[in-house]
């Protein structure tokens, strides 16, 4: 009886531990999330153009705001993520803009910024990465993180592989 007690507990710690520890995938593996910084609190935020209407706004800011959203799309395109604002178009439907990042002129870090989607467009894709209790979200095509600073600024920057101490870099 002994034996039989000791194997259903070892089952009973051993299967969520296995399910739950070696998940690839966040929490936010569901059509509406929100990622905030471990370093600020503050969530990655979107807004639109108060002239033109357009979504080309990107950064951070209290997760409860009234101003714009910080709401996100989390949308699977085949082992990468798009990040794509929560909002609709005037018929109703899912606006198509995504999370994109790019290097101007060799700077060190990728400006992000929002894009009209495109089909198989690694500029516009993430990897979440399961890291220190958080995510990296790793740019696909260059390998950056996506990474902040206390003044609501949204960036991306190399991976320092070693060096995970960077709050900033985690988003939960």
């Amino acid at each position: 009886m002994k034996k039989l007690a000791a194997r259903i507990a070892t089952a009973a710690v051993a299967i969520p531990a296995l399910i739950f520890g070696m998940s690839g995938t966040s929490y936010a593996d569901s059509d509406n999330v929100t990622w905030r910084d471990d370093a600020t609190g503050l969530c990655l935020a979107w807004d639109s153009n108060y002239i033109t209407g357009a979504l080309d706004w990107v950064g951070t800011r209290n997760c409860n705001s009234g101003r714009g959203s910080t709401r996100w799309r989390d949308v699977n395109v085949g082992g990468a993520w798009r990040q794509m604002p929560a909002a609709t178009n005037s018929s109703g439907g899912w606006v198509n803009v995504c999370l994109a990042a790019w290097k101007p002129g060799g700077s060190g870090s990728d400006s992000v910024y929002l894009e009209g989607c495109t089909d198989n467009n690694p500029w516009q894709q993430w990897q979440e990465v399961q890291a220190f209790g958080g995510w990296h979200l790793k740019h696909v095509q260059d390998g950056y993180l996506l990474d902040s600073n206390a003044n609501g600024d949204v960036y991306a920057t190399p991976d320092p592989g070693w060096n995970y101490n960077n709050t900033y870099q985690l988003w939960h």
